[in-house]
């Protein structure tokens, strides 16, 4: 994780207990770092490590630290200068979670390193949501907890009551399903939009038309058969018409089974795609002739120490470009033909 996170933890002991107490959790935890660096890259185990010290110094649970931390996090965002970027998520606590799962899309260049967990959101009604959080690291269950509740009364004005429901660990992944309680009235709103707009659903749109506004698109049937493939990704993939597109490529996000059934149940979501297969440049090089007065130079050059010579070729080798070396796909479509 990036000290972003440590840095929050590290502030919010200063502010709460005072320096000393933080120099005596610091060493409990064995932590060699004087000082984190924001945009560095550290240990998932640390702040885990801390919480754990902190605890032993505090009387505290692991539990109510770790909630403490999500909490104290969400409101240092603002000194961070990354609260509009929430914001921008949605202007109610529904447009805010559906669009949660995406949050880390605005967050790649600050921090490209980023592994992000997933968010699904899979019922609603008037007074709750239903939120599905999956995540490669293990012990954040009650640090998503606080962060939930906190961007509801820092962002919204909206208290939110959030209950686990379940939790599932393997070596793999957390799976942890949140039950959140607060007043959905965005939700009563669009109801009735839904209902007394059908005609909606089928926008008449020629096929060129798309497939020239989505040249990495792919359509497939409910079987996961692919038979439309767009030209651009025809370039890179010139075979994958008539094939299954979960055998063809791993889902990276969301962190959902592969399946016709998961990804027409969240639309709301970004799916990313990582192809199996490794993609090669089909770039060519063209390497002008040389004349004689060049081809004589050519060979004085090459009786230069060998450093020299890699050097030169080094200079002359030509870049893919990254659309050619891209494996993943931009824009998929599911069908229901």
């Amino acid at each position: 994780m990036y000290g972003l996170y440590l840095e929050a933890v590290n502030d919010y002991i200063n502010e709460s207990y005072g320096e000393d107490v933080w120099r005596l959790i610091e060493a409990r935890a064995e932590i060699p770092h004087l000082k984190f660096v924001r945009h560095q890259m550290y240990n998932d185990n640390l702040i885990l490590r801390l919480a754990k010290a902190a605890g032993e110094v505090l009387g505290k649970t692991h539990d109510e630290l770790m909630y403490a931390f999500g909490v104290y996090m969400v409101k240092r965002i603002g000194n961070y200068g990354y609260e509009r970027i929430l914001k921008v998520l949605g202007r109610n606590v529904r447009d805010f979670i559906n669009e949660l799962d995406n949050l880390h899309e605005y967050f790649r260049f600050s921090f490209p390193k980023v592994q992000p967990p997933s968010f699904c959101v899979e019922e609603e009604c008037e007074t709750s949501l239903t939120l599905h959080y999956r995540s490669t690291r293990k012990g954040f269950t009650q640090f998503v907890k606080g962060q939930l509740s906190q961007v509801g009364r820092q962002f919204y004005n909206t208290d939110i009551e959030v209950e686990i429901l379940s939790k599932e660990e393997t070596e793999k992944m957390t799976y942890v399903i949140y039950k959140m309680n607060f007043d959905n009235a965005a939700f009563k709103h669009r109801m009735p939009q839904q209902k007394t707009a059908p005609g909606y659903e089928k926008l008449p749109m020629k096929r060129g038309i798309f497939f020239d506004m989505f040249p990495f698109s792919v359509i497939f049937r409910r079987d996961m058969t692919m038979y439309r493939i767009g030209d651009g990704l025809k370039e890179v993939f010139s075979d994958l018409q008539g094939k299954k597109v979960n055998e063809e490529f791993t889902l990276v996000r969301p962190m959902l089974e592969f399946s016709w059934d998961n990804i027409y149940t969240h639309l709301n979501n970004v799916f990313e795609l990582l192809s199996k297969a490794v993609v090669e440049s089909k770039q060519k090089v063209n390497v002008p002739k040389l004349s004689k007065e060049k081809e004589d130079e050519g060979k004085e050059e090459s009786e230069k120490p060998k450093r020299e010579e890699e050097r030169s070729t080094e200079k002359s080798r030509v870049r893919p470009s990254p659309q050619s070396t891209d494996r993943r796909g931009e824009y998929f479509v599911p069908n229901n033909l």
